[in-house]
């Protein structure tokens, strides 16, 4: 995938099609028809966790898909490594989307090193951010796409009942 793709998404919905751990829901096939009905109500892009689900849902909707793997339950775990946003490429991944927080990555790599290993790969990067200066930063490292999914839940970001608008407006 090139620039292109990250201008089509420009200004249009990407749904996020997971489940967490030991719900009912999480299960390739269930989630593969989260994406199909995403598609159907008019989604730009899905974005799903795990290998296996990217792999399926590639195979099943034409729209970018949006892998993540969340490996753990604290500190780093949205693509933890560079091994995970490999596999998400090799599942067939448009775009790999990693936390970019200035939290210390489980392998010692940096932001940077994944977004590096993902372009060469062929794929884009998109960067989970807390704040206005991570998504700044992650821009400056190489990242196509920034979004606001770590906004609430990272020390230092504001705690939030509902989606930060304003962080949104100000990455914008």
């Amino acid at each position: 995938m090139t620039l292109p793709l990250a201008d089509a998404l420009k200004g249009r919905l990407i749904v996020s099609c997971q489940a967490p751990p030991g719900d009912p829901m999480r299960h390739t096939d269930t989630l593969v028809r989260m994406t199909l009905a995403a598609r159907a109500g008019g989604a730009a892009a899905v974005r799903v966790n795990d290998p296996e689900v990217v792999a399926a849902a590639v195979a099943a909707v034409d729209l970018p898909v949006i892998g993540l793997w969340k490996d753990g339950d604290s500190g780093v775990f949205i693509t933890p490594t560079v091994r995970h946003a490999l596999a998400l490429v090799d599942a067939g991944a448009a775009v790999v989307a990693a936390d970019a927080t200035a939290r210390p990555r489980p392998d010692g790599s940096t932001f940077a090193d994944l977004v590096e290993a993902v372009h060469e790969a062929g794929a884009l990067v998109m960067a989970d951010v807390s704040t206005f200066d991570e998504g700044r930063e992650a821009a400056e490292q190489g990242a196509d796409l920034v979004g606001t999914t770590l906004s609430g839940y990272v020390p230092g970001s504001p705690v939030q009942t509902a989606p930060d608008l304003a962080l949104v407006a100000d990455l914008a």
